[in-house]
């Protein structure tokens, strides 16, 4: 049987791992730092988070498949000619995997109430005063914009028509037949919420820097559950600090160890202000999804495989 090395900080679901060690001798690790012994492997399954690069691959010479169920390859650096990724990027089967816009609704909701602050004034001492936590106005007078015309953005859109007063999408692309209402910072100037939806390449690293930050009204509200190093978290902080933005929700942040000290100082301002909430990139963790994400890449294995 062809031989496979599965990482175990996957945690893909039972069923899913069973199917895969039902089909090729399975080897599990710990991590990526841990090499599995013995030659021939052709299959690797990989997490998202850690840059694999040429020394990686390096270590599996025999390697044809790398499969990771992720909707990016941005982790997969210099990647030998002869290996083939199986990932989910560019699937049309992820149209129906809606966890990530319902992630980003839930957060723009969380913070528009202010509804974890309040359950936590509650729950530690008995509180019961609605009238600490009003929100300035209705979702249905608001306007939401959306940056980012991919499948996540449109999802996000329909999902909050029937909501907010007024939903636009922004596409730097511009791609026919999405609303683009003229430049970005006009755009950014009329929003009560920005939620952030573009893919990470060069030309979208840093590109809601701080002269976009500063174009929003003060009560505005940032979601971004894209990518973090797509957002200038540096300046954001600021504008939460001084006062100049009402809040933001993060479920991502750069992954690069430049910014630690400033994922600490985000935490540490979150512990004593209720304006900024921090989730661990879960907006695509539900079981189901995870389900049938991972089950997706391994019927493509197979596919490959088997023809």
């Amino acid at each position: 049987m062809t031989h496979a090395v599965y990482h175990a900080s996957l945690k893909w679901q039972p069923d899913n791992v069973a199917r895969i060690e039902d089909r090729f001798t399975l080897t599990t690790v710990p991590d990526i730092h841990t090499k599995a012994a013995g030659y021939g492997i052709e299959i690797l399954f990989l997490p998202i988070g850690p840059i694999y690069d040429e020394a990686f691959f390096a270590q599996y010479p025999d390697t044809k498949f790398v499969v990771s169920n992720t909707t990016s390859e941005r982790h997969l650096v210099n990647m030998p000619d002869h290996i083939k990724a199986i990932t989910l990027k560019g699937d049309a089967f992820l149209q129906d995997i809606t966890s990530t816009p319902e992630h980003a609704l839930g957060l723009i909701l969380a913070l528009h109430r202010r509804i974890p602050a309040a359950h936590q004034e509650v729950t530690a001492s008995g509180t019961w005063d609605r009238y600490r936590w009003p929100a300035p106005q209705m979702l249905s007078e608001m306007h939401i914009g959306i940056l980012g015309a991919g499948r996540v953005g449109r999802m996000l859109s329909n999902m909050a028509a029937p909501l907010f007063k007024k939903v636009t999408i922004f596409e730097p692309k511009g791609r026919s037949g999405l609303l683009l209402e003229g430049d970005l910072t006009k755009w950014l100037a009329t929003l009560d919420v920005l939620s952030i939806h573009l893919a990470l390449v060069p030309e979208t690293e840093g590109f809601v820097n701080d002269a976009a930050l500063a174009r929003l009204p003060q009560d505005a509200l940032v979601i971004n559950t894209a990518q973090g190093a797509i957002l200038d978290n540096e300046y954001l902080l600021h504008q939460l600090e001084s006062g100049e933005l009402r809040g933001a929700a993060l479920d991502v942040f750069p992954e690069d160890d430049d910014h630690e000290q400033l994922f600490v100082r985000f935490c540490v301002y979150a512990q004593t202000h209720d304006n900024l909430i921090l989730t661990p990139h879960i907006a695509g963790s539900t079981e189901d999804a995870w389900r049938m994400t991972q089950g997706r890449v391994i019927d493509k294995l197979m596919w490959e495989y088997e023809g």
